[in-house]
């Protein structure tokens, strides 16, 4: 049995829980999204435990009753005397899940940062601008939030916009927020170089990717395989000069990745490592002795514009959220990396699912 030194400290801890419970529920902290995500963080926290605590709490409770009722009812002595027996050894067994909850939460897992991938999709020329401008609304959004953020892999071509850009969000809080934007996003607008005024619709696909460390997946280099090229992106002379770029290729999988935007191979070589691993450990968490089916390939399907997660209409000044029917006027805010009404809206919709 708990001292009650360690039972007051376990009723602390459920008392807190039950207060930020409460908090999360309240109009006002929904509405504000950073108070919103920093509320749900402190409940993740300390949640798992709490629960725990709260069992052992009743049980207590149930014990003291029953000990009552064996100092006062005769005939209920041996129901009594087997309720608390059996309420002693429940006790003990929760006390035991909580000290070793204890020890796994002190130890706990180190939060990940983020990948993003945004691929153009459907709509040529007009997809590959959109994508250029969509991972300049994720720029702004880091921006605006202070994350670090670096390019891993970019392919460009000029007067065609963006075929593919993956980029590095380092940032522990960045993926709570974005890990419900990966999926097919729409633009409907009349593209500058449109002549007779028709409105296009257009699609690009966004993947996100949760960092995953060597101590997490270790890669076996016997399963790799290692090639290198001449880097053509932003660097200067150096990456034009020496085969920077490196593509490493896991053989079991066949998955493959490339990234030159690095001044060295090393430094190359270790991104790609770090994109593979992300990749490999979504494509497991879908495999059960099955054939493997990625949630990358989920999130971002075949861009058909009838997958859209979210219509940006510029026509309109509005920007659509179709899994939430959410909509939002100001495109141009939106934009420039103020997301917060439609990633709360998102949150919330998602952990009341949970």
């Amino acid at each position: 049995m708990f001292d009650k030194k360690k039972s007051d400290r376990l009723l602390e801890i459920l008392s807190k829980y039950n207060k930020l419970d409460a908090k999360v529920k309240k109009s006002a902290v929904i509405a504000d999204l950073d108070l919103y995500t920093q509320t749900k963080r402190e409940i993740k926290k300390i949640e798992k435990i709490s629960l725990l605590i709260d069992k052992w709490k009743k049980c207590q409770k149930h014990l003291e009753e029953w000990i009552h009722i064996n100092q006062e009812e005769v005939n209920l002595k041996t129901l009594a005397t087997k309720e608390i027996n059996n309420l002693k050894k429940w006790i003990i067994n929760l006390e035991n899940n909580i000290e070793k909850t204890e020890e796994q939460e002190t130890l706990e897992k180190i939060k990940h940062n983020t990948i993003i991938e945004i691929r153009k999709a459907v709509g040529g020329r007009e997809a590959g601008i959109f994508a250029e401008e969509l991972s300049n609304m994720y720029f702004n959004l880091c921006k605006r939030k202070k994350w670090k953020y670096e390019v891993w892999e970019k392919n460009f071509n000029e007067g065609e916009g963006l075929n593919l850009i993956i980029f590095y969000i380092k940032n522990k809080d960045a993926y709570p927020l974005l890990q419900h934007e990966g999926g097919v996003h729409r633009v409907q607008r009349i593209p500058k170089t449109e002549t007779n005024g028709r409105t296009h619709t257009s699609t690009v696909t966004v993947a996100i990717l949760e960092e995953i460390n060597e101590k997490d997946m270790p890669l076996n280099d016997k399963d790799l395989r290692i090639d290198t090229f001449r880097s053509s992106g932003a660097g200067g002379q150096h990456v034009n000069t020496t085969d920077s770029g490196v593509r490493v290729t896991h053989l079991p999988s066949g998955l493959s990745v490339a990234c030159q935007e690095g001044r060295s191979q090393h430094d190359n070589k270790d991104k790609a490592k770090k994109l593979l691993r992300s990749r490999l450990s979504q494509i497991q968490e879908k495999t059960n002795n099955q054939k493997i089916i990625s949630k990358r390939n989920q999130q971002i399907g075949e861009g058909d514009r009838s997958e859209k997660i979210r219509t940006y209409n510029f026509l309109q000044n509005r920007v659509t959220d179709h899994r939430i029917n959410f909509s939002e006027k100001n495109i141009n805010e939106i934009m420039n990396g103020k997301l917060d009404k439609i990633l709360n809206q998102l949150m919330v919709l998602n952990d009341t699912k949970k």
